[in-house]
């Protein structure tokens, strides 16, 4: 009998079977998986009473099965489970065709197959022609038949845990090679992508199991966050459900999703399923959360005039950009980028894009203004501060005394800070608290044995000082794991200490504002409005000490009836406004400069007379 000199490959199977029990009556899993390359199909054992060799019906070499599962031209491959035994088998049918024999064209066909991995525990159930073929486990087996017959093999027993590989080579009489699964009067069959390249069959199932216990809380307005418990080991990652559509993925091993962009008080249904390849898992129980509503504005606060004050907002907002938040309270003509700094360690700053009630910043008031927030307290009330050591301007969306908020290093546990030995070198927290007094413009410190009447302010923001490795992130948390959201507090706070009453030459004290705004020596903007034929024109230009470290330069400029009639920024130190088209009359200009780690910002007014 001939043999095959290339690879029949496609075939390589990979068939997740979880059987039989020792009896053969228990089976452990019902899908199983077929793959080849990027292909993966996932396969269910056709299933009848009999055992596989009775279904196989190989009694009259045309070898017909009962229900009819053979395809002419083609060859088909299918798990098969007999419901008497609980057995598990691996059938394979190679078929002529559908026309009778013609004498005067007589062929015959051949096809070998190379298998590996078939379990010890496997018999072949049927030798289809023994005589003429080659019938060998973890070996190649090899097929010759004639017009309008079939031939095959049934190997059964095949256990609990296995992966088979099949390595195809048909040399005639196939055009195909499928494989067959689902209802066995009516089964499915998905045609292998590659005649010649390796199945493999296996008893690991590609479809993941469910994730469990799947909990839900707000964490704003906008933003609710889902956790879960992952019971799988082989998911490519889970994808998150929200009112029964699918909404988003994550990656494997994760437990975690935060949902955003939501609508205020609104009730949302979610669930999570694994997914692996194109297999999804059975989805978790459904969990219902709404989101917070909106409160409206929070107390007032009346903000110092013409110097720095310190602050934090009391609640999460939504939006978050300082525009949003202050913009509407500041006075006219004046912005957040003219009047706002946001974290500021002496050296270095942000600028303010967002806001947080667990962040400090620093805004100059050139006259009495007030401040209002509308937002909500958050329900996550933990803050990780930046992996650094150094200075960190803080807020605090709860009234609470400093040494009851709790403390605790990256992989450590929660400790409050009263019970902090903040006097050891080992401490991750320095011996000092501070807060700025606008009216004395100065620092006040208070020291640990204060803290525990130490009331933080919402609208205030504070100075820390961070002792550890930048390695090591600091958490804090303003919401106390016993008591109420909102535990009672002593109604007196014990105030600071002025810096300049205390005497300790070795105290760390944390950085001034970043620039006084009543001396602006180092940024002079000067203005000059030249008119040549047709062209007229206004330059805004930086002088001064600090002109030559200039980053930044901003002016907005504003008619008699306060609208914004020209808005210009660059990293030069010169902007050129062309004044063609502009009427004339007097305008307002705010002009902000920035260098290094200084800012200046010039109001004043010029004449356009065209």
């Amino acid at each position: 009998m001939n043999r095959f000199n290339e690879k029949f490959g496609i075939l390589g199977v990979l068939i997740t079977l979880l059987i039989v029990t020792a009896l053969g009556l228990t089976v452990v899993a019902e899908d199983y998986t077929v793959t080849q390359g990027s292909f993966s199909q996932t396969i269910t054992p056709l299933t009848k009473q009999e055992s596989a060799a009775s279904f196989y019906d190989y009694s009259d070499f045309e070898g017909h099965t009962d229900p009819n599962v053979e395809l002419a031209n083609e060859t088909v491959l299918f798990l098969y489970k007999s419901q008497n035994t609980g057995k598990l088998s691996l059938i394979v049918i190679h078929h002529d065709g559908e026309n009778p024999i013609d004498p005067n064209n007589y062929q015959y066909k051949e096809a070998s197959l190379t298998f590996s991995g078939i379990p010890p525990s496997a018999q072949v159930a049927v030798e289809d022609d023994p005589e003429d073929d080659d019938y060998a486990l973890n070996s190649t087996i090899s097929w010759g038949w004639p017009d309008y017959r079939t031939d095959g093999i049934v190997i059964t027993d095949l256990g609990e845990d296995f992966t088979i590989s099949i390595d195809p080579n048909f040399i005639t009489g196939i055009n195909d090679w499928k494989l067959a699964t689902g209802d066995i009067n009516d089964p499915t069959y998905v045609s292998i992508p590659d005649m010649t390249q390796t199945l493999e069959v296996s008893s690991e199932t590609t479809t993941p199991d469910s994730p469990t216990s799947l909990t839900g809380n707000a964490l704003s307005t906008s933003e609710i966050e889902l956790n879960w418990t992952d019971n799988s080991d082989n998911e490519d990652g889970f994808r998150i459900y929200r009112d029964g559509s699918s909404v988003d993925t994550v990656g494997a091993n994760t437990t975690t999703y935060t949902d955003t962009g939501l609508s205020s008080g609104t009730t949302y249904t979610y669930e999570v399923a694994a997914y692996k390849g194109s297999g999804e898992s059975s989805k978790s129980n459904q969990v219902d959360v709404t989101t917070d509503t909106g409160t409206g504005a929070d107390s007032e606060y009346t903000v110092n005039a013409d110097t720095w004050n310190l602050l934090s907002i009391p609640l999460l907002p939504n939006p978050d950009d300082c525009p949003s938040v202050i913009g509407d309270d500041l006075p006219a003509g004046e912005d957040c980028d003219s009047l706002t700094w946001g974290p500021w360690d002496g050296t270095d700053f942000t600028d303010l894009t967002t806001m947080s009630p667990f962040e400090g910043f620093w805004l100059w008031a050139p006259s009495q203004i007030t401040l209002g927030v509308s937002g909500t307290v958050p329900a996550d009330k933990e803050v990780t501060l930046a992996d650094r050591s150094g200075w960190f301007m803080i807020g605090t969306p709860v009234e609470i005394a400093w040494g009851n908020v709790r403390l605790k290093e990256d992989g450590g546990s929660y400790s409050k800070i009263k019970n902090i030995d903040v006097t050891s070198a080992d401490s991750p927290i320095y011996n000092a608290l501070f807060e700025y007094v606008p009216a004395d413009e100065a620092f006040t410190v208070s020291n640990q044995p204060d803290w525990d009447d130490y009331i933080l302010d919402r609208w205030k923001g504070y100075y820390i000082y961070i002792q550890q490795n930048a390695d090591t992130p600091i958490t804090l948390d303003f919401g106390q794991a016993e008591g109420p959201p909102f535990p009672d507090e002593p109604e007196s706070s014990t105030q600071g200490t002025l810096l300049e009453k205390v005497e300790n030459e070795n105290l760390l004290v944390p950085p001034e504002p970043p620039v006084n705004r009543a001396g602006l020596e180092l940024f002079e903007v000067s203005v000059s409005n030249t008119s040549t034929g047709n062209s007229s024109e206004v330059t805004f230009e930086v002088g001064g000490t600090g002109a030559t470290s200039v980053s930044s330069l901003k002016i907005l400029v504003k008619n008699s009836a306060g609208e914004t009639v020209f808005s210009s920024e660059t990293t030069e130190s010169t902007i050129t406004w062309n004044t063609e088209e502009v009427s004339n009359g007097v305008y307002l200009y705010v002009a902000t400069a920035r260098g290094g780690a200084v800012s200046g910002t010039d109001i004043g007014k010029f004449l356009i007379l065209n």
